[in-house]
């Protein structure tokens, strides 16, 4: 899985640029439980971003996974 994600993160890379390109951006996170992560017990809540935008006709949907929902996780998928 990790070796799949190295090969498609230039790919990643474009479609992010295109949902940067929209007017406005869509996003909001929603819990999820992640059961073996470690150093987190498995009922702790994690989080799950979503983001949605891109010029007419050309919608990227992201999905971003983070342990927190601190107000940094946003500007970090926000920035540029």
């Amino acid at each position: 899985m990790i070796q799949s994600a190295d090969q498609l993160k230039p790919l990643a890379e474009v479609l992010w640029a295109i949902q940067r390109e929209a007017d406005h951006l869509l996003m909001d996170e929603a819990t999820v439980q992640v059961l073996k992560e470690k150093g987190r017990d498995p009922t702790t809540k994690s989080y799950m971003w979503a983001q949605r935008g891109g010029p007419g006709g050309k919608t990227v949907i992201r999905f971003t996974y983070d342990p927190s929902r601190s107000g940094d996780v946003p500007a970090q998928l926000l920035k540029n």
